[in-house]
């Protein structure tokens, strides 16, 4: 038999981990620290694809040879490059694998972030979900598991006991 002060310490440690989680990988969106980049093209070749998911982790100062992500107007999406040289406060950007730098020449205040960890693939997998067709169905599996009938722990210890399992 279990002492119900157990379920509450659980709870409070699996509560306690959440925080913790949360505290240390929380989008800047939802008040976190982190900006997760999916990345699409060619220009960080071959240590960065397309469908690469990477964070990224605002910085007190970015140097060169970082690799960093940074808004510009012009575009919609993010630029993650690396940062090839710094002067009067402006950094200059270049990818790995294009033979021109960038034109953009950000500020310190216009850099998301650098390069924290790069989790591969699992982009590709994230926008995968994002489909509606996927997205639906996983939310649908989800609800026939969680609708499904299950049996309670009395009922399992009777039906041990009748079979002479204790």
């Amino acid at each position: 038999m279990t002492s119900p002060w157990r379920s509450v310490l659980v709870g409070i440690a699996l509560a306690g981990m959440a925080g913790l989680l949360w505290w240390g990988l929380a989008p800047v969106s939802a008040g976190g620290s982190d900006t997760y980049l999916i990345l699409s093209g060619t220009s960080m070749l071959p240590k960065f694809k397309t469908g690469d998911l990477v964070v990224m982790r605002k910085g007190s100062h970015y140097s060169v040879g970082s690799v960093a992500a940074y808004k510009t107007p012009q575009l919609k999406s993010p630029i993650m490059h690396q940062i090839i040289g710094v002067a009067n406060g402006r950094y200059t950007f270049k990818g790995e694998n294009n033979p021109f730098s960038d034109p953009a020449h950000p500020f310190k205040g216009e850099i998301i972030g650098r390069l924290w960890i790069n989790l591969g693939e699992t982009g590709s997998l994230v926008e995968a979900i994002r489909r509606p067709e996927v997205g639906a169905t996983l939310v649908g599996a989800a609800a026939v598991y969680g609708a499904w009938p299950r049996r309670s722990s009395r009922t399992r210890r009777l039906r041990r006991c009748r079979h002479g399992i204790v």
